[in-house]
């Protein structure tokens, strides 16, 4: 197994209790569930600055969801 792979695995395995604790076992499973709180905590501080308009936000999120999904080994270790 590479070092990188197992530095992965070694995180998921310390951050899994804290998860659970702030998000419950329910939603720590359900990464549909987790991509929408993500995008919700990164678009707050955008927001706050008063620097996002729906109509913005709206083409980015839709020219980022139009690309193909299956990119996801691109990030993923």
């Amino acid at each position: 197994m590479s070092d990188l792979k197992q530095s992965h695995i070694y995180f998921q395995t310390r951050i899994r209790p804290w998860m659970i604790a702030c998000f419950g076992e329910d939603i720590w499973g359900d990464k549909t569930e987790r991509n929408h709180r993500f995008i919700e905590e990164a678009l707050e501080p955008v927001q706050s600055t008063g620097a996002a308009s729906l109509k913005r936000t709206s083409l980015s999120i839709t020219s980022m969801v139009v690309r193909r999904s299956n990119r996801r080994r691109k990030w993923a270790v």
